[in-house]
């Protein structure tokens, strides 16, 4: 009669079991999290760039910064992001305060000056017309604001608490500077306690987004890259 033995090699599939977990395994979860965090940091630079008016791209998108990679030496491997403009963390409120913040508030000050496009060349202040820069100096005052008088034939009107009726939004306005042409007016700033910010960076949703329609994809092609280099 027929007979048929067949044998098996165990220790040799229990050795490749053994390296695919203590270390091909580590090196792909590792591998895995760092696609995908270079693959969110991809896509939230991309969704900046069509939510602001962007003028120095190397500045929005260095701000979606990788602080830290996984490495397969990690107890747990993780990556982290953020973000942090060039010029570190205290210039980040730049950027960050469109992810959850509702109002824009003086950091420094008491109110913001807000351009008009009558001052700005592609959304940018020109040069030494920055408020500060104008130099005003006390010109009158009377019971409901006081008038101040700057550099390149400007004024500011700085009222004692909110603008006249018809000129006040909400309440908010404080203040105006003006450029004279001769009997021609130009505004140039507003001035308001507070300025309405629309929360749209969605930093945390798109990066969350991005690795769970991403990560079995990415996992499983790093755990065949890294059994097929085992030794």
């Amino acid at each position: 009669m027929p007979d048929v033995t067949m044998e098996l090699d165990t220790a040799q599939a229990s050795a490749y079991l053994r390296s695919v977990y203590s270390d091909q395994l580590p090196f792909a979860l590792s591998s895995a999290i760092n696609k995908s965090a270079t693959g969110g940091q991809a896509v939230q630079r991309e969704h900046q760039r069509e939510i602001f008016d962007v003028r120095r791209p190397m500045f929005v998108d260095r701000a979606v910064k990788i602080s830290k990679f996984a490495r397969k030496a990690d107890d747990v491997p993780e990556a982290r992001m953020r973000i942090e403009p060039p010029g570190g963390r205290k210039r980040a409120d730049v950027i960050d305060k469109f992810e959850t913040e509702s109002l824009k508030r003086p950091r420094f000050s008491d109110a913001l000056w807000v351009p008009t496009d009558n001052v700005t060349v592609d959304g940018i202040v020109m040069k030494g017309w920055r408020p500060r820069q104008l130099k005003f100096q006390k010109w009158g005052h009377g019971p409901k604001a006081r008038v101040l008088r700057g550099r390149r034939k400007t004024f500011m009107i700085r009222y004692n608490r909110a603008a006249p009726e018809g000129l006040s939004r909400n309440g908010m306005l404080s203040g105006l500077i003006f450029e004279r042409d001769g009997p021609d007016l130009t505004l140039l700033y507003t001035r308001h306690a507070t300025v309405p910010i629309k929360p749209e960076l969605h930093f945390q949703d798109n990066i969350r987004r991005h690795v769970l329609d991403n990560w079995d994809a990415n996992f499983l092609a790093a755990f065949d890259r890294a059994a097929r280099t085992v030794k």
